[in-house]
């Protein structure tokens, strides 16, 4: 029988101490499989968790590099509604049935303080009928307490409980949130590339401009993370959120509306990884000279219309014209075009002194930015987009005007 571990959490993001935890598993030898699950939404989390895509990069990031059967998996982040254990568990069972022509046996991970309040997680009585337990033991007090409950489950439910020792790592989330919002170092309390994502990417760096939403409208954003989920690869999903933040950022600094910079910064790639003939036959009546390296951005702008209901057109002209620009552009389609360009995961050199243009004025970032696409068109031998050009020109005319 295929025995495995699933060993969950909202990581976030993903550290030495949850690193050291799973490597402690995989040397035991008993598990032919260690699934790492970030959540979705969790019905156990007060605060505001970070986006489902850096949380998942972290992990994949921090577990690439270890030996033996780790994977990450998106079980939970794709799952609509809350992620509750109990439905983890049962549609594991299923695949594998159907895969494998048989049940796994199934152990979670978790810590003694999750142990000490799992009879209040939902259906708990069922879950601990499906799955025996592997705690590790968080600290040196409450030991008593520990062993009470332990005994206490395992003559209610019959469930089997091992207990994995570790030394304590003294290493929460919130300390390195806290850390990197400030702007301070967390190398120590994180894997390498963990660390340098975190850092160069400026995951955290935005959070300031997006606390100005409601705890309804961020629930709104994760809800459209995790529909356009599906519809991209892992390195896609980073650059969107990245995009957003950075768009939310300078929507502030500009008087834009940072909900509209929001949702159009987190969705304006949502064709991207559609086959070309989709994206095609989303837009093809809609914009002109249309080829396969832009076409997925009218195609954005149709799919968030017409799939996703989202009817607001400042909205969907920022996503329409986020890579050729346009001369009827607004500030959001600036903001957008921008952002899409520049965010920090991109690792162009010239990008500093758009940035710097990009706080203080956008008509002067656009130029600039337009100026290093053409560059980079010309080095391929290629033309810039009419669009693009007309933009360009716009602008031009416009700065112009206003100094005459």
């Amino acid at each position: 029988m295929v025995r495995i571990v699933l060993f969950g959490g909202t990581f976030d993001p993903f550290h030495l101490a949850h690193l050291r935890l799973v490597n402690t598993v995989s040397a035991l030898g008993k598990y032919d499989e260690i699934i790492v699950m970030p959540t979705g939404p969790s019905p156990h989390k007060e605060r505001r968790i970070s986006f489902a895509g850096y949380r998942y990069e972290t992990a994949r990031l921090a577990l690439c590099v270890s030996e033996g059967n780790v994977s990450v998996s998106d079980t939970e982040i794709v799952e609509t509604g809350i992620s509750y254990t109990i439905r983890t568990v049962r549609r594991f069972k299923k695949t594998y049935a159907e895969k494998f022509g048989s049940e796994p046996k199934i152990d979670l991970l978790i810590g003694s303080d999750s142990l000490l309040v799992i009879e209040n997680w939902y259906q708990s009585d069922l879950l601990l009928k499906e799955v025996d337990l592997l705690v590790a033991i968080r600290g040196n007090g409450q030991a008593d307490e520990i062993w009470f409950v332990a005994d206490n489950l395992r003559q209610k439910y019959q469930v089997g409980i091992e207990f994995l020792s570790l030394e304590p790592l003294a290493i929460s989330s919130t300390e390195i949130r806290a850390k990197l919002i400030a702007g301070e170092k967390a190398d120590h309390l994180l894997p390498a590339g963990v660390s340098e994502f975190l850092s160069e990417q400026r995951v955290f760096s935005f959070s300031d401009a997006m606390s100005v939403f409601s705890d309804r409208e961020w629930s709104y954003l994760q809800r459209l993370e995790q529909l356009q989920w599906p519809l991209l690869d892992q390195e896609r999903r980073v650059h969107v959120l990245n995009v957003m933040q950075y768009a939310v950022h300078l929507a502030l600094k500009h008087n834009v509306d940072p909900w509209q910079a929001a949702v159009a910064g987190l969705l304006h790639d949502i064709a991207k990884n559609l086959p070309l003939s989709e994206q095609y036959d989303l837009c093809r009546d809609s914009f002109d000279e249309l080829h396969d390296k832009i076409v997925h951005a009218p195609a954005s702008a149709v799919y968030v219309s017409s799939a996703l209901g989202i009817s607001d057109q400042d909205i969907c002209s920022a996503i329409r014209w986020h890579t050729t620009a346009h001369p009827q552009l607004s500030d959001l389609g600036k903001i957008i075009y921008l952002a899409d360009k520049i965010e920090f995961g991109r690792e162009f050199k010239s990008l500093s002194p758009i940035r710097e243009r990009a706080e203080s004025n956008l008509d002067s970032a656009m130029l600039l930015c337009m100026s290093e696409v053409f560059c980079a068109l010309q080095r391929r031998g290629l033309t810039a987009h009419p669009y693009t050009l007309a933009a360009y020109e716009t602008i031009m005319r416009r700065n112009s005007d206003q100094q005459t």
